[in-house]
């Protein structure tokens, strides 16, 4: 392992820790908190893809078909009902909230 990869993985580790402490003191959608929290989520998933685009082709790990089809069933059901809410504004939070989540799910895996 080198050291980018060794700082991807310390990076990784330190944006995972500020989501656990910034998401739970957001106790609103829209909020600075919650702002900050996704952007953590964001970076980490770009420091675990990252990391793996790094890794030689015989050690990455790929996602399952049936947990990457999951994923996609989760984001759909949620884009669809955020372009049928009729509240576009009240629905964005819940859907970009399954968003963070799966992204969650694919950085842990």
């Amino acid at each position: 392992m080198n050291n980018l990869q060794r700082g991807l993985n310390f990076g990784a580790i330190l944006l995972l820790a500020i989501f656990l402490v910034a998401r739970p003191v957001a106790n609103q959608y829209y909020s600075g908190e919650s702002a900050f929290a996704g952007l953590a989520v964001a970076l980490l998933a770009l420091c675990v893809g990252v990391a793996m685009l790094l890794r030689p082709r015989s050690d990455r790990i790929y996602a399952s078909e049936p947990l990457a089809l999951a994923v996609v069933l989760w984001l759909g059901l949620h884009l669809l009902g955020l372009l049928r809410a009729p509240n576009f504004g009240a629905a964005l939070a819940p859907a970009a909230d399954s968003a963070i989540d799966a992204a969650m799910l694919l950085c842990g895996y």
